[in-house]
């Protein structure tokens, strides 16, 4: 693998690093409260809030069998990074925690295992150390933070290396991954884990770049905490987990479905350009949650079939009530007006949801225009006859896509 390819994969990874474990970071905090808050990329590349305390984190993703050695730069460019913001003002090393959060071992008797603990540390010791790596190394691409430490005044110095904290063999992103899972394992069925911990990561990741991005300040305690309780409500057995970004799904443009049968058929009942884009909407959002629901193993097929059957009979004696009131001589405008009444049904009918908890609105609409789309229901009084006058010369097919 070429250099530059195999940097720039590195660097994606400790990105990806970076995330995976500030969301573990969050779920530890959460085990004990909800008075925290995680900043991405704001004076560190995880800044932790506490009630009591306030916390930098350099995290450090290095290959299996890395040793951090004295001159090592992830430890200086660690070093580096809190003396600037320490001699900024920005940064009060009296009362900030300073954490080296890395994958790599550390070497024996070296700087960093003399930074593992603060118990019996000798701080002294570990500047003196410092300071004369800092003198005299050869090691060019650690010039800046050699100076940074030298320039930083000695009680500031003292303070920060009093509060040093470094984690070698921290788990890496595949082992933080199995942590994350661990932390939901034993409340969930085995083959939920995985769609459960990718909704977290996905509403984690979401949030994380919006602190990126400055649309936030931090991902709270308290908002995490919200997500994850209405995260284990979806996954009662008597609910299905309805995803975020399908509520927030842009709405689509008509013009891209207008071949499809269901769209036909609400066209057949001459509803305006915004009902139909909202068919539309609720088609697609339908569609894709419930092939979710398949692939990750929240329902099988069986349970759809009978859904389907449960919507097409509610729909059945809507339909053949309005169609016997009408009569079956009844002019072409008093169809209309009864194609018109059974789609507003269809929009707000109150049938029994798939799972008892499981009420999202487009979920029912949806499946509705799903089987309008495969010709099991209709709206207008004659939607077979008027279908095929429509279909039979240009061959449309209500394959969903």
């Amino acid at each position: 693998m070429p250099d530059s390819i195999f940097a720039a994969t590195a660097a994606t990874l400790g990105y990806l690093y970076q995330l995976r474990y500030g969301l573990l970071i969050a779920l530890r905090k959460q085990a004990t409260g909800i008075n925290w808050a995680i900043a991405i990329e704001g004076a560190d590349d995880l800044e932790v809030f506490g009630p009591r305390s306030y916390e930098l984190r350099q995290l450090k993703h290095r290959a299996a069998g890395t040793t951090l050695t004295n001159a090592d730069s992830d430890l200086w460019k660690t070093i580096r990074v809190w003396c600037e913001s320490i001699a900024s003002g920005k940064t009060d090393p009296n009362t900030t925690s300073f954490l080296l959060i890395t994958t790599a071992n550390v070497a024996t008797d070296s700087i960093a295992e003399a930074l593992t603990s603060k118990e019996d540390r000798d701080s002294g010791g570990v500047i003196e150390r410092l300071l004369e790596v800092a003198s005299s190394s050869t090691n060019k691409d650690n010039r800046l933070a050699y100076e940074a430490f030298k320039n930083l005044p000695e009680d500031k110095r003292r303070a920060l290396v009093d509060n040093i904290v470094c984690v070698p063999n921290s788990p890496d992103i595949a082992a933080a991954r199995d942590e994350v899972e661990a932390k939901f394992r034993v409340n969930l069925q085995e083959e939920l884990l995985d769609a459960y911990v990718e909704r977290v990561e996905g509403w984690w990741y979401e949030r994380a770049v919006k602190c990126l991005s400055g649309e936030i300040a931090a991902i709270e305690g308290p908002e995490f905490d919200a997500f994850l309780s209405d995260l284990r409500d979806q996954f009662k057995p008597t609910n299905l987990p309805i995803d975020e970004d399908l509520l927030e799904m842009d709405d689509p443009e008509i013009d891209a479905h207008s071949n499809k049968i269901y769209v036909r058929q609400a066209l057949l009942v001459r509803i305006g350009s915004y009902r139909l884009q909202k068919a539309i909407h609720d088609y697609l959002r339908a569609y894709a949650q419930r092939s979710r629901w398949l692939r990750d193993g929240f329902v099988v097929a069986g349970e759809l079939k009978k859904y389907e059957r449960r919507l097409q009979e509610e729909w059945a004696l809507i339909f053949h009530r309005w169609c016997d009131e009408m009569g079956q001589d009844a002019a072409d405008e008093k169809r209309l007006k009864i194609a018109q009444e059974v789609y507003a049904w269809a929009q707000e009918a109150s049938i029994d949801p798939i799972r008892r908890d499981c009420t999202e609105p487009f979920v029912i609409r949806g499946s509705l225009h799903m089987l309008a789309d495969n010709q099991r229901i209709g709206w207008h009084p004659d939607y077979a006859r008027l279908l095929r006058e429509v279909l039979e010369p240009s061959g449309a097919a209500g394959a969903a896509t």
